[in-house]
């Protein structure tokens, strides 16, 4: 006859694990807010406005960033829904001559948004 064995306290529940801390002012990294905004589909793909995203890292200098500061670029939600829109058509850039008259156009990068590891964020800062 196996032997009864003394009754044990009841198992604790597991406790579930602290939140995550709730970021400062809103702001998050531009892979965070990618994330947010271009969520990938069940085929893990991205869906066509995440180019926008590219070309805004691209603009921004979001790579030079992460490399010298070994740390994603972080914005406010604002900040880079403002810089998706620089990437996604140029601004005029001149005005019209005699010559040429339509106006130069150049993309122009949201101020916030840029990288201090940027070239024209140094430019910038000597003029």
């Amino acid at each position: 006859m196996p032997r009864n064995k003394p009754d044990s306290e009841p198992a604790a529940t597991p406790t579930p694990p602290p939140p995550a801390p709730a970021k400062e002012s809103g702001k998050r990294t531009v892979d965070e807010w990618a994330d947010l905004k271009f969520p990938t589909n069940k085929k893990g793909h991205r869906p066509r406005g995440f180019a926008h995203h590219a070309g805004a890292a691209a603009l921004h200098g979001w790579a030079l960033h992460a490399h010298h500061e070994n740390a994603a670029m972080v914005l406010s939600e604002g900040d880079y829904d403002a810089a998706i829109e620089a990437a996604k058509a140029p601004k005029p850039a001149g005005k019209p001559t005699t010559d040429n008259p339509l106006p130069r156009e150049a993309y122009k990068p949201h101020r916030a948004a840029l990288s201090k590891h940027h070239p024209a964020s140094k430019a910038a800062k000597k003029g």
